[in-house]
């Protein structure tokens, strides 16, 4: 799925990601992305499931396609 990220915690290294697809949104922690480079209005393509320990919907295998505040894709 594509999506952005809507909300960054730096300090915790958690954030939310809304789906383009879907219009839901997921749960994610910064080491579930490659690179480690994450921020607020970063543009990803992650894989959206089901935690049912957590009972909620999270991101994982994310990958930044823009980052905020420039024209750079990776």
């Amino acid at each position: 799925m594509i999506g952005k990220v809507i909300k960054y915690n730096n300090f915790r290294e958690t954030g939310i990601i809304y789906s383009f697809s879907n219009r839901k949104t997921y749960l994610f922690k910064k080491e579930n992305a490659f690179g480690g480079d994450m921020g607020y209005g970063y543009i990803v393509d992650f894989y959206g499931y089901y935690d049912e320990e957590a009972s909620r919907s999270c991101a994982k295998n994310i990958g930044v396609i823009e980052c905020v505040g420039s024209n750079t894709k990776q």
